[in-house]
């Protein structure tokens, strides 16, 4: 997952992650823009594996 905004936070999970964030290796993949706003993501991860 890769999320980036350019004037507010960015939160995975209830953290404050900043304006830029990335994480994960798997096939799946999230990509997540704003330029106004703020980005929540809240996820429930699979036992054993990152996000």
């Amino acid at each position: 997952m890769s999320a980036d905004t350019s004037n507010a936070a960015i939160y995975v999970n209830g953290e404050k992650r900043g304006k830029s964030y990335s994480s994960g290796g798997g096939n799946r993949k999230v990509v997540l823009d704003t330029s106004n706003g703020k980005i929540n993501v809240t996820y429930k991860p699979v036992p054993g594996k990152d996000i």
